[in-house]
């Protein structure tokens, strides 16, 4: 391999002596020299070797300026002396103006040559030390920024997909299965009842369960599905290439394992052992972004706490349709229920007059609903059985899934 620290000069030089004194003068300031006989020798060897300095007769070279653009094309750092026997500065200075390093008359004042290639060889070892330290620096912050990006991915407490990296990498995974007419679903899961374990056990215990968590759950899953943190106690999970049915065994297998795993001080959570509550979602049927099927599992994970935590739900789609003459005139018709605290959750399309309809991803499981007419009025399905709620308004049930 070429030492790029090494020096190389050439010598075109007819002159026996003075070939003789210029090289021992270039070897003292570190050059390798190649000697060339005629120019057709000087265009092979600047076609091999990067020369730093090239010093030539002027007789020899032929017209100045033409063989220095030459040298310039084949070379664009190598720096060129003349040797000539022309008298008066006006050649020396024609020369200089071209680009050339340096003129000196024959015999050559090797004094000021010396000193002219020590000035050279100086600068040519300081632009290798920049280069040097350009490229030592280069590859540390290289280094360091493939480290920074490391824990930029990684959740410093549990070593999985840190949030931001997490929503970036789902929804570059989500568009690749869109393209490739792929399904994949979403986890989301949350440890229950965890405030109850770190006002008992205290924060520092809080977040060695939360890495305990993390290491356990990450060797649950394919080498191609993504886990990440994306809140305090709530985790996330792509499964890739995974329909409801896929999901619905990786989400009940998560939960198991965490019910059968020993956790310290698990003992005093209220059901006697630490567990989590899981729900999921699968594109395309229940969200086109990943915004979208988060937001449905998590629906679908807070509906498994409602019902006593310890749980898995899946989305389903169901079909909600209110008829009725009365419900022609309405202007809008939205979807509520327990599943989303009796907030509106989507529109209804008017199929026809009295009708309207919707087909929602919904928790699959026994879901209270209603329909708000026109953002005001709470009305039941006519077409299901009725419930009273607390507060005396009448809905609706259904068992979904």
């Amino acid at each position: 391999m070429e030492n790029k620290s090494q020096l190389h000069g050439c010598l075109l030089i007819e002159d026996r002596s003075i070939k003789k004194k210029t090289r021992e003068l270039l070897a003292r300031r570190s050059f390798e020299v190649v000697e060339v006989g005629n120019v057709a020798d000087l265009w092979n060897n600047l076609g091999q070797t990067d020369f730093h300095l090239l010093i030539a007769e002027d007789e020899i070279v032929g017209e100045v300026g033409q063989f220095l653009r030459r040298v310039r094309k084949a070379s664009v750092f190598t720096q060129v002396i003349l040797f000539g026997n022309i008298l008066g500065p006006t050649r020396a200075l024609n020369w200089i103006n071209a680009g050339g390093f340096g003129y000196f008359n024959m015999p050559p004042d090797f004094r000021l040559l010396e000193a002219k290639i020590h000035g050279l060889a100086q600068y040519f070892h300081n632009q290798n030390f920049l280069l040097q330290t350009h490229r030592s620096l280069t590859r540390k912050l290289r280094q360091h920024t493939e480290e920074v990006s490391a824990e930029v991915k990684k959740d410093e407490l549990t070593g999985l997909a840190a949030k931001k990296y997490f929503y970036s990498e789902a929804e570059r995974l989500l568009q690749l299965h869109k393209a490739r007419k792929l399904p994949l679903s979403l986890l989301v899961f949350d440890i229950d009842n965890f405030k109850v374990f770190n006002d008992t056990h205290g924060h520092a215990a809080g977040d060695r369960l939360l890495a305990e968590l993390g290491s356990t759950v990450a060797n649950l899953f394919r080498k191609g599905d993504l886990v990440g943190r994306v809140g305090g106690e709530e985790f996330s999970v792509v499964l890739s290439r995974a329909d409801n049915l896929i999901a619905r065994k990786a989400g009940e297998r998560l939960r198991k394992q965490v019910e059968k795993q020993r956790f310290d001080g698990e003992e005093r959570q209220p059901s006697g052992r630490l567990t989590v509550s899981v729900g999921s979602a699968t594109s395309p049927e229940h969200g086109e972004t990943v915004s979208e099927l988060f937001e449905t599992a998590d629906r679908a994970m807070y509906y498994s706490k409602e019902k006593g935590r310890n749980r898995f739900t899946e989305t389903v789609l169901h079909r909600f349709k209110l008829v009725g003459e009365k419900f022609a005139q309405a202007n809008s018709v939205e979807l509520t229920g327990d599943f989303v605290n009796w907030e509106p959750l989507t529109s209804l399309e008017q199929s026809s007059p009295g009708a309207w309809e919707a087909e929602v991803p919904v928790p699959g499981g026994e879901l209270l609903y209603g329909f708000l007419v026109d953002g005001d009025e709470l009305v039941p399905d006519p077409g299901a059985k009725s419930v009273r709620l607390d507060d005396g308004r009448l809905v609706s049930r259904v068992k979904t899934g």
